[in-house]
């Protein structure tokens, strides 16, 4: 899974600023910042409100009407940087105070290297001062809410994985990971996570011992292998997993042999195959446009080569 760096002190403070409604300076990176951090939180509010427009359609109560898309991001501009003071006549030196003999070289010494440490501990700019690259090393939301809670740093690292991910939790410590067979697989197989048995003739459900969550857009179906059919008569039942289901995802297999078909832990049983489906709106009419085929089903086109 991708890192991003910890974020910077500065931006630190703006979120926190954000979250507590304190307006920043205007043409400071904290007001950039802050800009950026509620484009994205309106781009989230949009993209649930979409999830909840779909959920209505398919569940057939009613449907809100589509969010206003999010306007593209601006960000302000920064402030020009104050022009630099002319340089003073030159004078004669100052006279330095007195100090006591061995300690005035040692004292400038030390503070020359705190100096320097404090610029290699904060590259590009001080801790806290406005030379910080905005969004250098941003992080999600759910990174924020942990700063802000007091988490500790090695799990700021950690990023919400991109929308096109399979996220799959493990139910049961036995549970294997779905898996494709090849580079070119259309599905990722899923095995057995414990012992099972399908009687003769009958059938049993198999469990995967896991829970999972699929693209925004997309289904997954519980498909057959080919191998259990050809070698052991054996079906899957068809299954649909709904974008918005979260319980343990199953495989019901049919045994059309005459002897029981025992399923060891571990077993590849069936596969996962992820397809993009359209919900559009269902209207009723009166008529329906004619086509060359017409009302023709079973066998209206025969069974042979054309």
């Amino acid at each position: 899974m991708k890192t991003v760096p910890l974020i910077s002190k500065l931006q630190y403070e703006a979120i926190l600023e954000t979250r507590a409604g304190k307006p920043a300076a205007p043409g400071s990176q904290q007001a950039r910042l802050a800009a950026a951090w509620a484009y994205y939180r309106r781009l989230d509010a949009e993209a649930s409100a979409i999830r909840a427009r779909r959920r209505a359609q398919r569940e057939g109560g009613d449907v809100p009407p589509m969010p206003e898309p999010t306007p593209p991001l601006e960000l302000p501009p920064l402030a020009e940087p104050a022009e630099p003071a002319a340089p003073a006549p030159a004078s004669a030196p100052a006279e330095q105070p007195d100090t006591p003999i061995g300690t005035s070289s040692f004292s400038r010494g030390q503070q020359s290297s705190s100096s320097s440490g404090e610029e290699a501990a904060h590259p590009g700019g001080a801790a806290g001062s406005d030379e910080a690259p905005l969004l250098a090393g941003a992080m999600t939301v759910a990174a924020a809410q942990q700063s802000a809670a007091g988490e500790p740093a090695a799990k700021m690292q950690r990023t919400e994985p991109p929308a096109e991910t399979l996220r799959v939790r493990r139910l049961n410590e036995h549970a294997l990971l779905p898996k494709r067979g090849s580079a070119g697989a259309a599905g990722y197989d899923l095995a057995a996570c414990e012992d099972t048995e399908v009687p003769a003739r009958g059938r049993a459900v198999v469990k995967t011992g896991l829970q999972i969550a699929i693209p925004p857009g997309t289904y997954a179906r519980v498909a057959p292998r080919s191998g259990l059919a050809v070698k052991h008569f054996i079906d899957t039942g068809a299954g649909v997993v709904d974008e918005d289901y979260r319980g343990e995802v199953g495989v019901v297999l049919f045994n059309h042999a005459d002897t029981p078909f025992p399923v060891k832990r571990g077993d590849r049983v069936a596969q996962l195959i992820l397809e993009r489906i359209a919900t559009p709106e269902v209207v009723e009419v009166d008529n329906l446009d004619e086509t060359q085929r017409g009302a023709g089903g079973y066998g209206s086109t025969g069974v042979g080569s054309h």
